[in-house]
């Protein structure tokens, strides 16, 4: 069996994601659904990684309670690894706190920036405010997928 045309299909498919912003992750073995998020430069192993994982802009990136899927770990250093189980085939967007007084919220300044580490999928950000939904958007194509975003401090 012939497979030659299977590098330009690929090639136009990869092509088209980056078109529209979307980065796409496919299934990596054929385990369950389920989303490991990688986040690097933890600054401190104080207080704890929180991962929110979005289906749609309403909420994102600061409410976790519009959140399909939340999860919350000790932080690590240099970097905290988060796996999520039940995360379906889809388009979703992750936003990570490091919530370091254990709190539970995002800490901000009299100007209403962060002073706790945020990172968002696609290390996507905003200008003037938080990034956009869209911008942080990732495919899940199902099974077992990964990414890496990187903490803001």
């Amino acid at each position: 069996m012939r497979t030659g045309y299977l590098r330009p299909v690929l090639l136009l498919l990869l092509a088209a994601c980056a078109t529209a912003g979307v980065t796409s992750l496919v299934r990596r073995d054929g385990g369950p659904d389920a989303l490991v998020v990688v986040v690097e430069k933890v600054r401190n192993a104080d207080g704890d990684i929180l991962v929110s994982v979005f289906e749609n802009a309403s909420g994102f990136p600061n409410d976790p309670e519009k959140a399909l899927h939340t999860a919350r770990v000790s932080a690590v250093t240099p970097s905290t690894t988060v796996e999520i189980e039940g995360v379906a085939a889809g388009r979703v967007a992750v936003a990570v706190l490091h919530d370091e007084n254990g709190n539970g919220s995002m800490e901000t300044d009299w100007l209403g920036r962060p002073t706790e580490g945020w990172a968002v999928s696609n290390d996507a950000r905003g200008r003037f405010g938080p990034p956009s939904y869209d911008d942080a958007i990732v495919e899940l194509s199902g099974g077992r997928a990964t990414i890496h975003v990187n903490m803001s401090y």
